[in-house]
């Protein structure tokens, strides 16, 4: 009796062991995110993101909204599959990042014979113009498209005092990232700063950023973006990848 006993335990050992394993198993899956295989996914993904309404972004309101992802469905099928696999092309991430420093207010560059779009919007308003000063806001956007739909949006912002003559000194400056929409991109803000060289005002912001999956390999890098302005109102900004 006493060996059958011993018998029974040692099968509900092993059984439990193999519970075990196989709990290990699901979860090592479950945490291999990062990359989606088809349009299903990509839709999945978007409907996740807009469900975490506490980790959204207030400035993002059209993912908040579902506009970001009803553009996707209204995509033709084999766009939407192209645009998976380009969510996958680190190489393509990791160029359109390079191209950001060749692109001014206003310009844009195109790769993937136009499917991608990496383009820069700026811009400069006062809000209060006082009695020997005025209070400027300014702003510069980079945006990573595909296929008309924005991807990834940084932001770099601040705001100065100057009067008719020259800037008296910044008050605020920073940035953040608006939108980041490829599972396969992790961007984090690492510092802002806001400061004054050679007659400007400048905000500034800097990101780090990973493009890619730990089993297929991960692209690591900085990407710094900054906007400046004069006592004119002239405003631009910049950005630039450190390898």
């Amino acid at each position: 009796m006493k060996k059958n006993m011993k018998i029974v335990v040692a099968m509900l050992f092993s059984f439990s062991l193999m519970l075990v394993g196989f709990g290990a198993s699901s979860v090592s899956a479950e945490s291999e995110s990062g990359s989606v295989n088809s349009p299903d996914d990509y839709i999945n993904y978007l409907e996740e993101k807009m469900a975490q309404k506490s980790n959204l972004l207030s400035s993002d309101s059209e993912l908040q909204s579902g506009q970001a992802l009803e553009d996707f469905k209204k995509l033709p099928k084999k766009k939407q599959e192209k645009f998976v696999d380009y969510l996958n092309d680190a190489d393509l991430f990791e160029e359109a990042l390079g191209r950001l420093k060749t692109i001014n207010q206003g310009e844009s560059v195109t790769l993937q014979n136009g499917d991608v779009v990496v383009s820069e919007t700026g811009s400069l308003g006062n809000d209060d113009v006082r009695l020997a000063s005025t209070r400027w806001n300014m702003w510069s956007e980079y945006t990573i498209e595909m296929f008309g739909l924005d991807v990834v949006i940084t932001r770099a912002e601040g705001s100065y005092d100057a009067n008719s003559y020259r800037v008296l000194d910044t008050v605020s400056g920073g940035g953040y990232v608006v939108r980041q929409l490829n599972p396969t991109v992790n961007m984090d803000k690492l510092n802002e700063t806001h400061y004054m060289s050679s007659g400007y005002a400048y905000g500034e912001v800097s990101f780090s950023y990973e493009i890619g999956t730990p089993w297929e390999g991960v692209q690591i890098g900085t990407i710094t973006h900054y906007v400046y302005g004069d006592e004119d109102g002239y405003v631009d900004g910049h950005a630039y990848r450190n390898p």
